[in-house]
């Protein structure tokens, strides 16, 4: 990402880094009450852009996430707690979950209210690059036939639902 604090700006024929360079998991838990899986995992990633902000470093670093997902007795949720530690300058690093919910609209705290948003995009695109991302305080919630579905965190300043592709 070349972009500024408001603005991205993808890197021309950068390829998207989905594979990890390595992956364990193992159950941390798993009583009654509380179950938790702890996962670790290291992606191989450009060091950052090369001088002229063109391309993508040659230059790799490992790009360690820890993640746990907890499942407690009685509710219907899963918490997500990631921890990821940061040797890369200038990337973007995006997490999809998948939820049973098929919606067309999110909803958005801001910090005075909530705010209804489409998913479909509803700014023209111009000359930046165009971002379906929409702002992200504390919760966005999206809700469907099947039932809602909601992402509750602090520190993550956009997200993009989208409708299941067909």
């Amino acid at each position: 990402d070349r972009g500024d604090e408001y603005n991205y700006d993808p890197v021309e024929e950068a390829s998207i880094i989905s594979e990890p360079l390595r992956l364990s998991a193992h159950v941390a838990e798993d009583g009654p009450a509380h179950k938790r899986l702890d996962v670790a995992m290291a992606l191989a990633v450009p060091e950052g852009l090369s001088g002229d902000r063109r391309a993508r470093s040659q230059h790799i670093v490992e790009l360690p996430i820890e993640l746990s997902a907890s499942l407690y007795g009685g509710l219907k949720r899963v918490e997500f707690v990631s921890t990821v530690h940061n040797c890369a300058r200038d990337h973007r690093l995006r997490v999809a979950l998948r939820t049973p919910a098929h919606v067309c609209d999110a909803l958005y705290d801001t910090a005075f209210g909530v705010v209804h948003r489409p998913l479909d995009a509803v700014e023209p695109r111009g000359t930046e690059a165009f971002c379906p991302a929409a702002p992200h305080r504390t919760v966005t919630a999206v809700e469907g036939a099947t039932g809602p579905a909601a992402i509750m965190s602090r520190g993550l300043y956009e997200v993009e639902p989208r409708r299941e592709s067909e």
